[in-house]
């Protein structure tokens, strides 16, 4: 058994143990000498077609997938290896959101439905209520600070009352939402308006759009990902692939780097101090960006997964990214799961940051030793 392999089965059998600690993730990674290792694949039996997003329940390390063509949503047990539930009944689910403290999964689909399950401790989920929108309800995000549920749906943006079942006055956008991210310092909602390229400001208090921020040549914006202290947004474009980073203060554009196109999902990693975009595009890949100030990214990695693997999942608590990949005529419906490093771990090669560039080099490695001969056999 060669070293790599070895590697790849430790840190699969450290995940399927009940999942990865952050210490243990940072010291496995180590040991790689890739980008983004990935150190398990599963397969969701049972699922068809395009995949719709991803949720994961930190108290039961159950993975939820969203399968609209399946009208399901197929889930995973915490070694990541083993289906533990199929929930059905649903119309076309495509987005998902699961509230810990709540114990709940909030799943979004056609018929403008928003349907709430509860979860037992072991992650079990039974169906709970369900909320009617005009249009598809797809993006989904909660507000810190009142606990009501902001809903794409249509082309309107609505809030939920999770408990009484209220919903405000639908908001007009004129073009149906993508994702979303929110501010909890502030008031501010940005919502992305990806068949205009365009960014829509919300004040939550007064459910009012206060600014509407076009992009330069760039449309398909459908994920979005907000470092909040940097005021920084991160919004990815299909048209052309591009991660685009904006000051959250203005709109104003700071940087523009290609990524992985056909993008679904984006994230920011504070620790890791990384974006991670993955797009099905081009076959599949994860775009891996380090980020070195505020208005200074880096493109470290583009990292091949699966044609049509547009949705992830970045879970901070274990260091993991995971990847849903449909099922083809020849494939079936992969989840790739990827060790996520800290900002510590750079990779080989990589231009080294200000801080970094005046740091003495570490002596290089002793010369092998001279081969051995003798021993019977040829020299």
């Amino acid at each position: 058994m060669n070293t790599r392999t070895y590697l790849h089965m430790l840190a699969a059998g450290v995940l399927a143990a009940g999942g990865l600690v952050s210490g243990a993730a940072a010291q496995v990674w180590s040991q790689f000498r890739e980008p983004l290792p990935m150190i398990m694949r599963s397969v969701i039996s049972g699922a068809d077609g395009r995949m719709g997003h991803i949720a994961h329940d930190p108290t039961s390390g159950r993975l939820f997938f969203a399968a609209p063509r399946m009208n399901t949503v197929e889930v995973l047990d915490a070694s990541g290896m083993k289906m533990a539930q199929s929930i059905g009944g649903l119309n076309e689910p495509n987005n998902l959101l699961l509230l810990n403290d709540k114990r709940q999964l909030l799943v979004a689909g056609g018929g403008g439905t928003v349907w709430t399950f509860k979860l037992d401790q072991q992650g079990q989920a039974t169906p709970d209520k369900s909320h009617s929108f005009d249009g598809e309800a797809d993006p989904m995000i909660i507000d810190p600070k009142s606990g009501k549920l902001w809903v794409g749906h249509g082309w309107f943006l609505s809030s939920l009352d999770l408990a009484s079942g209220e919903k405000s006055k639908p908001l007009a956008l004129n073009a149906a939402p993508e994702g979303m991210a929110i501010e909890t310092g502030g008031n501010r909602l940005f919502v992305n308006i990806a068949t205009k390229g365009r960014i829509v400001v919300v004040d939550r208090d007064k459910g009012e759009i206060v600014s509407t921020w076009t992009l330069k040549n760039a449309t398909g914006n459908n994920a979005m990902a907000f470092d909040e202290p940097n005021k920084r947004l991160f919004v990815a474009s299909r048209n052309p692939g591009k991660l685009i980073v904006l000051d959250s203060t203005d709109g104003r554009e700071v940087a523009r780097l290609d990524c992985a196109d056909d993008a679904d999902d984006v994230w920011f990693d504070a620790r890791g101090k990384r974006v991670y975009v993955s797009g099905g595009g081009g076959g599949g890949r994860i775009t891996m960006i380090r980020q070195d100030g505020p208005d200074a990214y880096v493109v470290e990695a583009n990292v091949n997964t699966a044609a049509g693997t547009r949705t992830s999942l970045f879970i901070p608590q274990t260091r993991r990214l995971v990847a849903v990949a449909p099922k083809l005529p020849d494939t079936q419906t992969f989840v790739f799961t990827y060790l996520i490093p800290d900002e510590k771990d750079r990779l080989p090669g990589t231009t080294p940051t200000p801080r970094e560039a005046g740091a003495p080099r570490p002596p290089p490695p002793p010369p092998p030793p001279p081969p051995r001969r003798g021993g019977g056999g040829r020299g």
